[in-house]
């Protein structure tokens, strides 16, 4: 249990159950957070580059599909689509329904307000898997919610960072310059020229 809520502190959640009392032990969570906070979201991002690199052959793939049918913007929203849909399923609907299983006294609706809370790192509290202290498995329950937690998380981000990506909605477009997102954007308007050209030549072979 101590494990759980030093691993909740990192990513802010902080459900509230377990507090410290003592003048050191609230001197060692500040300085624990002070520097766990920041290594853990820097050790997050680099999970996060490297699950980009699906969600990036993905986009790839659509372009070159759908290049010479919509514009760039708009491939960029498909592909919104389809990554919110995945995380919405595996790291809100499945996960909703296993926790409903395991607690007894949990709805559906309170398993996926669970999930919800926690993942956006609301933490309110009221919920909490495992909290009773006869449950069977107890022990394997946390740490399994806690391997959720962090692949929850990062799918969090990897959802921030498409929504990004997106120019639409992409609202930091407006305060700074684009400039550093120039190269994707041409190498992406390669691709799309190179998807319509291939589709012209595909065309003429086929028809004429």
């Amino acid at each position: 249990l101590e494990l759980w809520s030093i691993i909740l502190l990192l990513w802010n959640i902080s459900y509230g159950r377990i507090s410290p009392v003592t003048s050191t032990g609230k001197a060692f969570t500040i300085i624990y957070c002070i520097f766990g906070i920041p290594l853990f979201l820097v050790l997050l991002s680099a999970f996060v580059d490297r699950i980009r690199l699906p969600s990036k052959w993905l986009l790839e793939k659509l372009t070159i599909r759908f290049g010479h049918l919509y514009h760039e913007s708009q491939i960029r929203l498909i592909h919104l689509v389809a990554v919110t849909l995945f995380i919405l399923m595996s790291l809100f609907v499945l996960p909703a329904a296993v926790f409903q299983s395991i607690e007894d006294d949990w709805t559906y609706l309170d398993a996926f307000y669970y999930c919800f809370v926690s993942l956006t790192t609301i933490g309110l509290g009221d919920y909490i898997p495992g909290d009773k202290p006869n449950q069977k498995f107890r022990d394997i329950y946390k740490i399994m919610t806690t391997g959720y937690l962090i692949i929850g998380l990062l799918g969090m981000m990897l959802f921030l960072s498409v929504v990004y990506e997106v120019p639409e909605l992409n609202v930091s477009r407006f305060l700074i310059s684009d400039s550093a997102n120039l190269a994707e954007k041409e190498r992406l308007r390669a691709l799309v020229r190179k998807c319509v050209i291939l589709f012209i030549c595909k065309f003429n072979y086929t028809y004429w």
